[in-house]
């Protein structure tokens, strides 16, 4: 690349292409942000919840931890209840 860049017999467009190339693998690429209109989701009010539901939700979410993290039913043998 280094070559295409002092090469003055190139077009224009590749040395500059070359350059650019050059100057994200010397320096990376700037940070490019985006805006986002997404709300996160906040999940359930608890404090609304009966102990009841507290527990029942509960045990839907370690379920559901249990189903992304492992399929393994060995690894949550000695998990607290």
């Amino acid at each position: 690349m280094v070559a295409v860049l002092e090469d003055e017999s190139e077009r224009t467009e590749t040395r500059m292409q070359a350059a650019a190339w050059l100057g994200d693998r010397g320096f990376g690429k700037a940070v490019q942000t985006m805006r986002s209109e997404v709300e996160p989701d906040r999940g359930p009010d608890l404090a609304s919840m009966t102990p009841e539901e507290r527990e029942e939700h509960e045990r839907e979410l370690k379920a559901r931890l249990q189903e992304l993290l492992t399929d393994d039913p060995e690894f949550w043998a000695g998990a607290p209840a």
